[in-house]
C-alpha cells in the first residue's frame, strides 16, 4: 500500500499520517523520560538537604529498675533520608548499674554517622529499684 493518497478536491498527494503518529509517540516517549529523570534530580536534592527534627530519647536498661529521664526531646540535623531513618534514639543502660541520679550528654546518645545534636543537651537520668 503506498504512503500517498490522492485528495479529490484538488488532485494533489499527501503522505499517510503514520510517521506523525511515530513522531508524536518518541516525543511523548521523549518527554516523559526527561520528566522522571528530572523527577530524581529533583528527589536526590531533598533527600540530602540539611534539616533538623525533634526526637525521643528512651532508656532500655534490665527490667528490675525504674527510669526516669529529665528530658526526654533531642533538636538534632542531618539529611532528610537519615533522620527519616532515625525515629526514637535509645541509650542502653548496662546491667549492674547502681540506682542513683546520673548525667547524661549529648555524647551518651550513640547518635549515626551524619547525624548530629543541633545543640549541647544534659539530662539527668534517675534510676530506682522497682
Amino acid at each position: 500500500m503506498s504512503d500517498k493518497k490522492i485528495l479529490q478536491e484538488n488532485g494533489t498527494e499527501q503522505k499517510s499520517s503514520a510517521p506523525n503518529v511515530h513522531k508524536r509517540v518518541f516525543s511523548t516517549l521523549l518527554a516523559l523520560g526527561v520528566c522522571l529523570v528530572l523527577a530524581l534530580f529533583v528527589w536526590i536534592v531533598v533527600m540530602n538537604a540539611e534539616d533538623t527534627s525533634c526526637v525521643t530519647v528512651r532508656i532500655v536498661g534490665p527490667n528490675d529498675m525504674e527510669y526516669e529521664l529529665s528530658d526526654t526531646d533531642v533538636e538534632i540535623e542531618g539529611t532528610v533520608a537519615k533522620l527519616k531513618e532515625l525515629g526514637v534514639i535509645e541509650i542502653v543502660v548496662p546491667a549492674g548499674t547502681a540506682a542513683g541520679v546520673y548525667r547524661v550528654t549529648d555524647v551518651d546518645l550513640g547518635l549515626p554517622d551524619g547525624v548530629r545534636v543541633v545543640e549541647e543537651w544534659e539530662a539527668l537520668l534517675t534510676i530506682k529499684a522497682k
